[in-house]
């Protein structure tokens, strides 16, 4: 059960909602940067969340594989950018991780949560396929915080 989840979430076929986010590694990333590019956008609770932490392992496990197929990965959690700079620093993590600290990013995807069973202000885990028209092809909400994509399917998606 999902207590003010901000919108529907937005759909397969639709254009990509804009953003611009700080980075940790230094200045901002706005989604236009990729105009023309694939991307994989994820969405986490948060590198504090155990789930997250060991998802955002696995997508950098597959980072190699997915620059080969043409797919650039961004990462956005609602926190701010000091606890995630000191994660990705400990796991020595190459994919950019964007900070929604206000959770208006999470929202305008509709992926954003109040108060669940499992969650309070926070993102659902959630996975968006955009393609290099910046129009979405594939959309993942996790119900709950162990509800994720896997990436052997999502590395499918790409290859058609």
């Amino acid at each position: 059960m999902f207590i003010g989840i901000a919108e529907k979430p937005i759909g397969v076929g639709e254009k990509a909602p804009p953003f611009t986010l700080p980075s940790v590694e230094g200045g901002n990333i706005s989604l236009s940067d990729f105009t023309g590019k694939k991307v994989f956008l994820f969405f986490f609770r948060g590198t504090w969340c155990p789930n997250c932490a060991n998802h955002i392992r696995k997508i950098h496990q597959e980072l190699s594989e997915l620059k080969d197929l043409g797919v650039n990965v961004l990462g956005i959690c609602c926190q701010g950018l000091e606890p995630m700079a000191a994660f990705l620093k400990k796991e020595g993590i190459k994919f950019p991780l964007l900070s929604d600290k206000d959770r208006e990013v999470a929202k305008s995807y509709g992926v954003y949560t109040y108060l669940s069973w499992d969650s309070i202000n926070i993102a659902r885990p959630s996975f968006f396929y955009i393609d290099d028209a910046g129009i979405i092809q594939y959309q993942y909400i996790g119900a709950h915080q162990w509800d994720r994509p896997d990436m052997a399917s999502l590395k499918k998606l790409v290859r058609g």
